[in-house]
């Protein structure tokens, strides 16, 4: 947020209040008495926190604070999550086979919003974007730019590469 401000160390915390939404169809702890609060990674990650980094959270009336516990000593490998695998596994070669990708929309309303039962509107306050945009992409008339690869990877919790090269496959000729 403040890069001129420097890093924070375990030394010299700092404080930063990064906005959170919280949605009907997230899950819930104590039994639905909490809400599990979603904070997306790139607004940590700009506010100086790198990948890794171990950090405390609290709610202080109506915002979340985030304080670095301890800097990573090295950056954390990032393994594929259960989308990414089950995309590879469907999109996997076989021989005599010609593989065609759907629309990366297309795959998020079929495999992450329509389990879930969240709507259009739901989709477009988690990634921050008009409902007009998240129908569009939703539909696959809206291709994967690299603002959308970003918004989309902590929402889904993958790289913006993944939506990247999957919009990419999906456009290269058949």
């Amino acid at each position: 947020m403040f890069p001129e401000l420097g890093m924070p160390t375990a030394e010299q915390p700092r404080h930063y209040t990064v906005r959170a939404h919280t949605y009907p169809w997230m899950d819930t702890f104590d039994g639905g008495l909490v809400p599990c609060i979603a904070a997306h990674g790139s607004w940590l990650y700009n506010a100086g926190f790198k990948p890794g980094a171990r950090v405390t959270v609290q709610a202080v009336e109506g915002r979340l604070i985030f304080d670095l516990v301890d800097p990573p000593k090295e950056p954390r490998l990032r393994r594929c999550n259960a989308f990414e695998k089950y995309i590879a596994d469907r999109y996997e070669p076989k021989p005599g086979h010609v593989i065609h990708y759907e629309h990366p929309g297309v795959l998020v309303r079929e495999h992450i919003l329509a389990p879930m039962g969240a709507s259009t509107q739901d989709f477009a306050h988690a990634i921050g974007v008009s409902q007009d945009l998240a129908e569009c992409f939703l539909a696959g008339d809206y291709d994967v730019d690299m603002d959308l690869a970003e918004r989309l990877a902590p929402f889904a919790s993958t790289s913006q590469w993944f939506w990247w090269e999957l919009q990419q496959k999906y456009l290269a000729p058949r």
